[in-house]
């Protein structure tokens, strides 16, 4: 009889654990006051939850019946505390080493292509390519430093004679605070010049430089030596790299050496007229006294600055073949030297070969070969980005707007 009351006992238990593990499954709450068994794994759709009851049902009624109910449920519940605490534990650790790996990714830039050097190029030694490999060219700047209002001090940190690199103290806008760090990089003041010839053509040069990836082309162009006028400097250097000057500067060469016809025209009479076609033994250094002793000297403004357009001279003829398009900064923050653009028109040769033999420049990379193009392929080389130096390209640019009609009278067409 105590059998059948222990076995009425659990019966009635196990009536009244489905009926509370009824109420869990199907209404998501606690039955009686007394705590649910805890959820071994999530929670599952309606579509799986008949699936889902019977395991629970199972389980509990095994726990029940063994009279182990309480015990489970405390055990279950601090095992399941445990596991939680260990996943948050472990999510936590791998949103840090998440966040290591996006700090620590190489941003840098990929390293340079390695220089292609054909058969008959030496290599390069570790020696050359080091950085502290000492420099040639050093010498003292020969140019005239930028200082305005807003600079309060100067220090130099590197020159060589055509080039220096300062740090500026610089007055802020707002007239109180000063930068310290302004980086300025003094150069000296050059010209570009585009070379028209009387044939219609125009002279390119082809070339490497050495900020430039592959093969570029130019105008010609070079510095302004000291005590020399941005319009000389322009006529000396088509002279010593091409050969090339104006009409009027080729009669002016006639009429210095009108007694010496052996060394014009290969002995034939000079000619006053505009033709080109004589040859000549004269070297290029005495045409270039020629256009230095015709020439001004520079005339500065008010900021001192040498102007490409003004003459110290009044009423002189002007060279109708040399146009004069502009003074420009070249970086308008850090300098970078001005650069006075001409056009010569009409161009003819003032020597035999084109240019000083065997020209070596002035320490720059001066390896070029000359092309010739026409208007068309000018526009095209342009627009094709062919012309890889923002001066190069700003220069001819003026030069085709002049040509076609477009520079305004106001800005000076016509230079000495």
């Amino acid at each position: 009889m105590l059998d059948n009351r222990i076995e009425n006992d659990g019966n009635n238990e196990v009536d009244e654990g489905r009926k509370r593990v009824k109420f869990f499954v199907e209404e998501g709450g606690a039955g009686g006051g007394v705590d649910p068994p805890p959820r071994r794994y999530p929670r599952m759709s309606n579509s799986n939850i008949n699936s889902t009851k019977r395991a629970d049902v199972d389980g509990i009624l095994v726990a029940l019946s063994n009279r182990h109910y309480h015990a489970d449920s405390t055990i279950t519940t601090r095992g399941q505390g445990q596991r939680t605490l260990l996943w948050r534990i472990a999510a936590g650790l791998a949103i840090v080493l998440l966040c290591r790996s996006f700090l620590t990714v190489d941003v840098s830039p990929p390293d340079p292509p390695p220089i292609n050097r054909d058969s008959s190029s030496s290599s390069l030694s570790s020696s050359s390519m080091s950085m502290s490999m000492s420099t040639t060219g050093s010498g003292t700047y020969r140019g005239m430093p930028w200082h305005n209002e807003r600079t309060v001090s100067v220090e130099t940190l590197r020159e060589t004679n055509f080039a220096r690199c300062d740090v500026h103290a610089v007055l802020g806008e707002d007239g109180t605070s000063v930068i310290s760090d302004w980086i300025f990089l003094e150069e000296m003041p050059a010209v570009n010049v585009i070379v028209h010839t009387l044939e219609g053509k125009y002279v390119v040069f082809k070339q490497r430089k050495y900020a430039i990836p592959g093969e570029t082309l130019s105008p010609v162009g070079g510095f302004i030596d000291v005590g020399e006028s941005p319009n000389t400097a322009a006529k000396r250097e088509v002279l010593e790299e091409l050969g090339l000057g104006s009409r009027r500067t080729l009669r002016a060469i006639r009429e210095e050496f009108k007694g010496e016809g052996e060394r014009y025209d290969n002995g034939r009479s000079i000619r006053g007229d505009d033709d080109p076609r004589g040859t000549t033994t004269l070297k290029v250094e005495e045409i270039v006294r020629i256009i230095s002793d015709n020439a001004n000297p520079p005339v500065y403004d008010n900021y001192g600055l040498m102007d490409g357009f003004s003459r110290s001279i009044p009423n002189v003829d002007y060279d109708a073949d040399w146009v004069y398009l502009g003074r420009y900064r070249t970086a308008a923050n850090r300098g970078g030297g001005f650069l006075y653009s001409y056009l010569l028109t009409n161009a003819v040769p003032l020597v035999p070969g084109g240019g000083t033999i065997n020209y070596n420049g002035n320490g720059d990379d001066e390896d070029q070969s000359i092309i010739l193009l026409d208007e068309d392929d000018v526009i095209k080389a342009l627009a094709g980005g062919k012309f890889q130096e923002v001066k190069w390209a700003a220069t001819f640019a003026l030069a085709m707007l002049h040509i076609r009609g477009g520079m305004p009278a106001c800005c000076g067409s016509k230079t000495e």
